[in-house]
């Protein structure tokens, strides 16, 4: 999945809003950064089943964005453990920093709706005009193409759309058989469950 992602981020870099005038060599890094750690990680369930089940993580995170900021955590966690951004300077650094975890956090469905009502009103406004200019315009468009790319599976070819379906289905499915196992209330929808795997 994090290939996936950070594959399709780089063409969505490549391919949209014209990048190349706007995003500078740091973006570019710090939103490829970002793609390959969204996710790092996972254990599988969502934030619902961790704040349900007031996990560590819950707990340590305060019940928001549970899963992201753990992501994020893990993420610089392993970037300062190999050193790989030790030959930026300090202001960069603190750049690529802000920018990763701003992205990561950004990935939060929870956040998708809000994300939408933000794009509809830049929209109204005249969109992305600001984009080399504005700091803030900027970074927003980066977590919108890092979304979108985690979003993937509508705009690749059905039989890779399809296999991907079919392991969130499965780990949905797995997340229920847990739930039931602890007597919590169901947090994944009916529908996301799908039928099975034939009929994907």
């Amino acid at each position: 999945h994090a290939v996936t992602v950070t594959h399709s981020l780089f063409l969505l870099i490549h391919t949209t809003l014209e990048t190349k005038q706007w995003l500078s060599p740091l973006e570019v890094l710090a939103a490829l950064l970002a793609a390959i750690g969204h996710d790092v990680g996972h254990d599988g369930v969502n934030n619902a089943y961790h704040v349900q089940s007031s996990s560590n993580l819950a707990m340590e995170y305060n019940d928001t964005s549970v899963l992201e900021n753990y992501h994020a955590r893990t993420t610089f966690a392993l970037l300062n453990q190999t050193r790989l951004l030790a030959p930026l300077s300090k202001a960069d650094h603190a750049h690529v920093r802000e920018l990763v975890i701003a992205c990561i956090l950004g990935t939060d469905m929870a956040l998708h709706s809000a994300t939408l009502a933000q794009l509809q009103k830049l929209n109204d406004e005249g969109g992305f005009v600001q984009l080399s200019k504005d700091p803030v315009q900027r970074k927003f468009a980066i977590k919108v193409l890092l979304h979108s790319a985690d979003l993937y599976n509508p705009w690749k070819p059905f039989d890779v759309a399809r296999t991907w379906a079919v392991y969130i289905v499965d780990e949905f499915k797995h997340q229920v058989e847990l739930e039931k196992q602890a007597g919590m209330d169901q947090t994944i929808p009916q529908p996301m469950l799908g039928t099975t795997d034939k009929e994907l």
